[in-house]
């Protein structure tokens, strides 16, 4: 509830799904959940599954005031032609998203959908995300997605880095509202990770 804080001890935890639905914060009171200090939560598929329902993401925040802090979010690799996010933000607002590790995902490292406003992505590390699985090979695993949402409203990506993301840094997709993007790195997407092999449109800030 709000003013919890949560500190997940290093290692690694392996999840179907988390789902923080209709779990909210306040502005002066948010829901935290922590890395322990000095230590390193990584948060995988649980092996093999078959997750059939949208969203396919590892975390999904439905909720707001929530801050996720020092996680590694990975390895949600595609099981079919859809996408498997590593964390998505649908109908999520003022939350932030600090420090955190996304790769290996098999589509999108971090989407933030539909209406999800006053969400502040700090200081993160998206990268290796790719779908190869998609009929539109690899065209469709960016870093980060900003997409849907309508215009009225502002979302931040502040000092974040992207790469080896098989389509693009960030796309900012059928997106009507403002993105601050301040002080951010882009490089090297658009190709299979870790390979020169052209794949997706590969626009640093699209």
């Amino acid at each position: 509830t709000a003013g919890d804080t949560i500190y997940m001890r290093g290692g690694t935890y392996n999840y179907v799904k988390q789902d923080l639905f209709d779990k909210s914060g306040a502005a002066d009171n948010l829901i935290k959940i922590w890395a322990y200090p000095g230590e390193s939560p990584v948060l995988k598929k649980s092996g093999s599954y078959a997750d059939i329902y949208w969203p396919r993401a590892i975390i999904r925040i439905t909720g707001d005031y929530i801050h996720l802090k020092g996680l590694e979010i990975c390895y949600n690799t595609q099981e079919s032609n859809a996408f498997y996010y590593g964390l998505i933000i649908y109908n999520g607002n003022n939350n932030i998203c600090e420090y955190l590790n996304i790769h290996h995902n098999g589509g999108t490292g971090l989407s933030i959908e539909n209406s999800s406003v006053g969400n502040l992505i700090l200081n993160c590390d998206i990268h290796h995300n790719s779908d190869p699985l998609s009929s539109d090979k690899y065209g469709n695993a960016d870093g980060i997605g900003i997409s849907n949402i309508p215009a009225g409203s502002t979302n931040t990506i502040r000092g974040c880095r992207f790469w080896w993301n098989s389509d693009d840094g960030i796309d900012l997709w059928q997106n009507e509202s403002a993105a601050l993007i301040d002080n951010c790195w882009s490089w090297n997407n658009g190709f299979i990770p870790d390979t020169y092999t052209n794949a997706g449109d590969g626009n640093g800030f699209k």
